[in-house]
């Protein structure tokens, strides 16, 4: 079962898991959802066997991001803000490939280079149905997407369109 997605809950909360030790074509070249905003409705995977998935609210952020990199010369900063990484744009790409070149603009002014490695764990507190709260890190929970149906105006065809003939008001039978 190497590779293979499975798709869990039922419509319309369903969501895939892969093992991350054998990725696939499908989750590589699909959009990897991180972003995370405050009243935004999520899944929690709760440990168990089975484990179990609970329906909630992102709350606040209680750690804020950071990124991990390492500089060329051996040195090395896991908590360098993401506004510190000058050739991304964080808005609409969103985090860089790990082990990508990326080049610090550090507190001295100085333009260094350096390899990403990852962005720090970010603690959410999440507000569960039943209004209990618990905090959590980015990777115990899931965004939920908005699904958006289309309106579709129903205009019967001339055919479809039942017609009486011979009838007058007065008479309530057809027969």
């Amino acid at each position: 079962m190497a590779g293979v997605m499975i798709g869990t809950d039922l419509y319309p909360n369903v969501f895939y898991l892969a093992c991350d030790n054998h990725p696939t074509k499908n989750l590589q070249n699909a959009p990897i959802d991180t972003e995370v905003s405050v009243g935004q409705k999520i899944i929690v995977r709760k440990p168990g066997n089975p484990p179990v998935f609970a329906k909630a609210m992102a709350v606040r952020m209680v750690t804020p991001m950071y990124c991990r990199v390492a500089f060329t010369d051996g040195t090395f900063s896991k908590d360098t803000p993401p506004e510190y990484l000058t050739n991304v744009d964080w808005v609409h790409h969103g985090a860089p490939r790990i082990g990508s070149t990326v080049k610090v603009l550090w507190h001295d002014g100085v333009e260094y280079t350096a390899t990403f490695e990852g962005t720090a764990i970010e603690e959410w507190e999440v507000k569960y149905k039943d209004k209990k709260k618990e905090t959590l890190s980015r990777d115990q929970f899931f965004v939920r997407k908005p699904i958006k149906f289309k309106r579709k105006k129903y205009r019967p065809e001339p055919w479809e369109i039942p017609v009486c003939f011979g009838l007058d008001s007065s008479s309530d039978s057809i027969y």
